[in-house]
């Protein structure tokens, strides 16, 4: 019997002085049952003296037309001091972002949207992988809806069922909440990392 050939899949990791990412994702590619993999791990130089925006501030990642969620990030940064950092207009001109937010980058690599994430002192999304990568760099964060529960072309669930699954569904609220209640939530990331650990592990079981 020939053995079947199979494709060569290359697996890219950009990492810089973040050990317990690094640790967390040769794991998961070791428990993986494809054979032929290929790891890289890239310098990615993205540490804390090359910020991709020097000073402290609240990276807002809205991929939604609501102008509520841009309110909630306005009232959070007048109670932090914090300014607003905000890509635009990713998935549709979203005439209320014209006058929103203090810094607004343009031509953002992929490289440049982790920066932000993990060098911001909050995350405001209401985006999937916004979710994603604020608990892989451990960053406070709150999650909106981003669709009406209505819509059937709606993502939410997605959303709901991670933050259930490491026990943070408190991160997912509306944007008419009060942010002195938002601020006194605070998240056991180590709990967090534990528990997707444990999930990554039945997965494969």
């Amino acid at each position: 019997e020939k053995k079947m050939n199979r494709v060569l899949v290359s697996i890219i990791i950009r990492t810089c002085q973040r050990p317990y990412i690094l640790k967390r994702a040769l794991e998961s590619i070791v428990i993986q049952s494809y054979p032929e993999i290929q790891v890289v791990i890239v310098e990615d130089g993205n540490n804390e003296s090359e910020k991709f925006i020097k000073e402290k501030y609240i990276f807002c990642y809205f991929l939604g037309n609501n102008p509520p969620h841009r309110d909630f990030a306005n009232r959070f940064k007048e109670k932090t001091g914090y300014k607003l950092v905000a890509l635009q207009h990713l998935d549709e001109l979203v005439l209320s972002d014209i006058e929103f937010a203090d810094i607004k980058p343009f031509n953002v690599s992929p490289s440049d949207f982790i920066n932000l994430v993990a060098n911001a002192e909050y995350v405001l999304t209401d985006s999937f992988h916004g979710t994603i990568f604020s608990l892989l760099y451990h960053k406070p964060f709150f999650t909106f809806s981003r669709f009406e529960s209505s819509n059937k072309i709606s993502t939410n669930s997605r959303i709901e069922s991670l933050l259930k699954m490491v026990r943070i569904d408190g991160r997912y609220i509306k944007a008419t909440e009060s942010i002195d209640d938002c601020l006194k939530r605070n998240v056991d990331f180590e709990t967090v990392d534990c528990l997707i650990s444990d999930f990554q592990k039945k997965s494969i079981n």
